[in-house]
This record gives C-alpha cells, sequence and structure tokens, in this order.
C-alpha cells in the first residue's frame, strides 16, 4: 500500500488497459472464467478470516444496516417503477430483487479493512458481511416474489 491506493481501483485499470489491448479480450475472458471461482473462494477465506462479532450491539448494527438497506430498495424500485419509468411497466416490489450483493461488496469491505484499521471496522466488515449473508437466504424468494408478480401484472 505504498500509494495508499485501493487494490480494486488498481485492478480495474489493468483490467480495463489489459481488456483494450488488441487481442486480449478473448484470451482474458477466457482466463477469467477459469479463475472466477478459485478467487471468490479466497475471497470469502479472508473475510471469514478477518470476521469478528464481539458484541450484540454490532449484530443489532448489522441487522439495522440490512432492514435500512432492503427498504431502501424496495423504495427506490417503487420510485423507479411508477414515477421515473412507468412506460416500462415494471412491478412496483422490483427493488426487492435488488437486494443481493455479491464479492464486490466482499472486495469493498477487504479493502475497507485494510486501508482503515480501527474500532468502527469490525462494525464495518460485520453489517456488510451479515448483509451478504442473510442475502444470500433472502434473495432467491425475493425475486421469485418480483418474478410472480410481474406475471400477474402482465396477466392482466
Amino acid at each position: 500500500m505504498y500509494l495508499k491506493l485501493s487494490p480494486l481501483f488498481v485492478n480495474m485499470m489493468i483490467g480495463i488497459t489489459m481488456a483494450n489491448l488488441p487481442g486480449a479480450h478473448d484470451r482474458l475472458f477466457n482466463l477469467l472464467i477459469r479463475l472466477e471461482k478459485p478467487f471468490y473462494l479466497l475471497l470469502l477465506i479472508l473475510a471469514g478470516a478477518i470476521w469478528r462479532v464481539d458484541s450484540l450491539a454490532v449484530v443489532g448494527f448489522a441487522a439495522a444496516y440490512l432492514l435500512l438497506r432492503t427498504g431502501g430498495k424496495a423504495l427506490g424500485g417503487y420510485f423507479v417503477s411508477r414515477i421515473v419509468a412507468p412506460e416500462v411497466n415494471a412491478p412496483r416490489s422490483m427493488g426487492f430483487a435488488l437486494t443481493s450483493l455479491g464479492g464486490v461488496a466482499i472486495a469493498i469491505v477487504l479493502s475497507y479493512y485494510e486501508l482503515h484499521p480501527g474500532p468502527q471496522t469490525q462494525w464495518v466488515v460485520t453489517a456488510v458481511l451479515g448483509t451478504v449473508i442473510a442475502n444470500e437466504f433472502i434473495s432467491p424468494g425475493m425475486i421469485r416474489l418480483v418474478l410472480g408478480a410481474t406475471k400477474r401484472e402482465t396477466a392482466r
């Protein structure tokens, strides 16, 4: 961390550069397809290694983050479906389908953990990783709910 640059930013710039080299796009894509799962597994192992739940207050903070984030997604989906783009005829519950988090959120929290160590860091790590785990269980059902609502609304 000599220049205090985020590893995510540096890797994004390398990826953009490599993807735009002549003839490198297909080779890079095939390489990334093969390496995606092992790197994701390594990312999860690293995230698990830094995660410590020190108090019940941290769990409450994570639950509040999950509820506020899900509520914000639901409200945003409703706002977009009714006010911004009514001609698209999207379901009102569209925001619930957007609740899933993934590897990018875990990578961001790992970067934050490395760049900004401190007592508040564990709160952020717990909130993000707890939300990722909760959303892994909740998101498939929410997506089915939204798809069912879409079928019902288009059948009318």
